[in-house]
């Protein structure tokens, strides 16, 4: 076992990770990849990889029960102008009030940085201790509520998400395998990652409740 890489020339990125922890599953036929897909991210792409631990099944993905990691893209580019014109406070309400309502949680942090000089924003949802599961769910105490972390990063050829579903019983052994995954993430070719090698540049973080962004759309 050791550090492999995961590559896809025709959607243009690649992923290093180590497979003595992880299985790469990318085949659109196989049960576990369409098990977490249709549990977690039900919406259209033109790829998607899944990794999660090799011993992993269908059914541990489908529930969350399993700490895994789906990385998608739609390989198309941005509406025009959409980078040039980029509004933090918009599309951090606008992506949050979609994935607090998939996710049934109340509250998230979201967390904008730049990442090679494109615009990256991530959610972390994570259940409070009184935090209910999503109505297509049976009630579950919060231990068994997974943290869910999406990361959206757009470049101007296409936009990439990712998907980091994860027990809270299994942070402390799991969690920095999966951030050395996502930080073995690059552009196919790398050229287009461009001049800025620099990693990821905070812009700003703050707490987003459901209840203020439905307040919010209320009012407009």
């Amino acid at each position: 076992m050791a550090i492999t890489t995961y590559t896809s020339v025709q959607h243009g990125f690649g992923v290093t990770y180590d497979d003595a922890w992880l299985a790469c599953i990318d085949d659109p036929n196989d049960p576990r990849l369409r098990a977490a897909w249709r549990a977690h991210v039900p919406a259209p792409a033109a790829v998607t990889v899944l990794f999660a631990p090799p011993a992993a099944t269908a059914d541990d993905l489908a529930a969350g029960s399993v700490p895994s990691q789906l990385i998608t893209t739609d390989d198309t580019p941005p509406a025009p102008r959409m980078l040039a014109t980029w509004d933090w406070h918009e599309e951090t309400r606008r992506l949050s009030a979609r994935f607090l309502e998939r996710t049934g949680m109340s509250a998230l942090e979201a967390t904008a940085v730049y990442w090679r000089g494109f615009p990256v924003l991530q959610l972390s949802a994570v259940p409070a201790p009184n935090e209910e599961a999503p109505p297509n769910q049976e009630a579950a105490p919060a231990a068994a509520v997974p943290i869910e972390v999406l990361g959206v990063l757009l470049t101007p050829a296409q936009t990439f998400t990712s998907l980091l579903v994860m027990p809270l019983t299994c942070v402390e052994e799991w969690g920095e395998r999966f951030q050395a995954l996502m930080d073995g993430f690059y552009l196919v070719p790398i050229e287009r990652e461009g001049r800025v090698r620099t990693g990821h540049q905070l812009v700003r973080s703050q707490h987003v409740e459901l209840r203020d962004l439905r307040e919010d759309l209320t009012a407009r």
